[in-house]
């Protein structure tokens, strides 16, 4: 069938229609049944792809796959989540999961080569994918070159979100934005706030601004 289900946290993987991406977005928690129904979890950001403008995307994948396919309300999102739910018979399934993978890896592939022209660091970043995909970035006209300095402020309690485990997501958005940026110490801060110091030209700075504003 082209998809190799791994059920259980491990989700499905995509290696096909999206140039052999694993996307690593659905998980499979239920059994598959001759007839029946089959749930599965993707993240939530890949929601407004896979239903697309005014449904096109669900409504194309019901029709050629046969199934019926239900996305949870909004305040059925647990931890990013969301639950799809799919009803049918096993081939119907087994097409509309096929065609909700192609989707996300699709949408991935895109991400992908429109984040190539963004900036001067690395081509690609997990955490700039998601967050485009629910606030979408509008870059910055201004190309100067001059380096410059910015601090802005965010929330203490947003600090474990920024930097992310071991420095992982800090380093990320550095490493994306080649944005030079310092996070205040535990020791310096006072009240509730934050500050983050940052240089760059005025490109690398929105861009970094812009991920470290909603990367919470």
């Amino acid at each position: 069938s082209g998809i190799n289900a791994e059920y259980g946290r491990s989700g499905i993987n995509a290696e096909y229609g999206g140039g052999g991406y694993d996307t690593n977005r659905i998980r499979d928690r239920s059994p598959m049944r001759t007839s029946g129904s089959k749930d599965i979890y993707i993240d939530d950001c890949y929601t407004r792809h896979i239903i697309g403008t005014g449904g096109n995307q669900i409504d194309n994948i019901r029709r050629v796959s046969g199934a019926e396919v239900e996305v949870a309300g909004n305040d059925t999102v647990r931890n990013k989540e969301r639950k799809v739910t799919i009803y049918g018979r096993q081939e119907e399934i087994q097409i509309a999961l096929t065609m909700i993978n192609n989707a996300i890896a699709e949408k991935i592939k895109s991400d992908r080569e429109s984040l190539k022209d963004y900036g001067y660091g690395v081509p690609y970043s997990g955490i700039f994918t998601k967050i485009n995909a629910v606030e979408a970035f509008t870059d910055t006209n201004d190309m100067s070159e001059a380096q410059v300095e910015q601090q802005i402020y965010i929330p203490n309690s947003e600090t474990k979100s920024v930097i992310g485990p071991k420095g992982s997501h800090i380093n990320e958005i550095r490493q994306f934005t080649a944005c030079n940026i310092k996070v205040q110490a535990d020791s310096e801060v006072e009240g509730d706030m934050r500050m983050v110091t940052l240089k760059g030209t005025q490109r690398q700075l929105h861009k970094a601004v812009y991920m470290i504003r909603n990367i919470a």
